[in-house]
């Protein structure tokens, strides 16, 4: 039996190193030029502390962002030093830094903005009030006058990744 369980271990083992994939790190970043230096989020099964950072910083890579919603950080780092963190326990997932943005496709029709602009609507007038855990003053809510006549946050200052 103990034969059969070292037979079963070496060929995990083998399989691993041939492919090179390991679970805990996003597939898009398995084929990076192992020189190349990536910004990856880097999901911890806690709050990461200095000591998860330390950990980041002893494989050459570089604290950029708190991720506290996530418990999560973001840090720069060589794509050849991935999987040797990914093996860490207390590391829950590795994942590329990927850009994303807002889409209306959804939002235009849903609200019949198109008929409301057909008729010479345009909101001129009209105040609003939003309740929301996540309302960021981007620079189209600003102006040379903002808009937003109040606002209150319950988030912590790093909830967003703020550093």
């Amino acid at each position: 039996m103990k034969r059969i369980l070292t037979i079963s271990f070496l060929a995990v083992v083998a399989w691993s190193q041939a492919y090179g994939k390991h679970p805990k790190v996003a597939r898009d970043l398995e084929n990076r030029d192992p020189n190349a230096t990536v910004d990856v989020i880097v999901q911890f099964k806690q709050m990461p502390t200095d000591a998860h950072h330390k950990k980041v910083a002893d494989r050459g890579g570089k604290h950029k962002a708190h991720l506290e919603a996530i418990k999560a950080g973001l840090y720069s780092m060589r794509a050849d030093r991935l999987a040797e963190l990914a093996d860490d326990p207390d590391v829950e997932q590795i994942s590329p830094d990927r850009p994303v943005k807002a889409f209306l496709d959804y939002a235009q029709p849903t609200t019949n903005a198109a008929i409301a602009l057909k008729y010479g609507y345009d909101g001129t007038g009209i105040g609003v009030a939003v309740i929301d855990s996540g309302v960021d003053t981007r620079a189209d809510l600003k102006g040379k006058t903002s808009r937003i006549v109040y606002k209150q946050s319950f988030l912590s200052p790093n909830f967003f990744g703020n550093s």
